[in-house]
């Protein structure tokens, strides 16, 4: 017997990021936003009026993440906020070139930059965010490996 798999779209992964967001904001563990890029009519009553959104290549979400500051042997008691955007794709899903050049614009500003195809993805890049991040210095053995590729990727923003 064949068995059926599941096709889980862009928008189902959006969903359950912005929901999974939401009750961590609830518990005051972090704040977002979602960010929608493009022009949009408001109607209000007989009023209508043109809203322009994010421009072309914006993340699907902001994060601030509040941390510890933290360089590999003490944490310092001085507040630091880190700034995350996440971009949602499926499991096939590639950056455009728009996105591509927003992703270089806001990591050259210090924030943090990150392609999210599951809810795992989202977990391990929040799960980096605690107080004091425990960097994974262990050779990467499968670049396929979600967990490891976004370990690797945050300790060589942070080392």
């Amino acid at each position: 017997m064949r068995q059926e798999t599941i096709k889980i779209t862009e928008a189902d992964i959006k969903r359950t990021v912005a929901d999974y967001l939401e009750y961590a904001q609830n518990q005051g563990k972090l704040y977002y936003d979602r960010l929608n890029s493009g022009d949009f009519i408001e109607v209000r009553g007989q009023t209508r009026r043109r809203i322009k959104g994010c421009r072309a290549g914006t993340a699907d979400f902001f994060v601030l993440k509040s941390t510890l500051l933290w360089d590999g042997v003490h944490i310092t008691r001085i507040p630091s906020v880190r700034v995350i955007f996440l971009e949602i794709k499926s499991a096939k899903g590639k950056l455009r070139t728009e996105q591509k050049c927003f992703k270089t614009l806001v990591e050259s500003q210090g924030a943090e930059f990150y392609v999210i195809r599951s809810i795992e993805d989202l977990q391990t890049v929040l799960e980096l965010a605690q107080d004091a991040p425990q960097h994974d210095s262990s050779p990467v053995k499968d670049e396929g490996n979600t967990k490891h590729r976004v370990k690797r990727d945050y300790a060589k923003r942070r080392g």
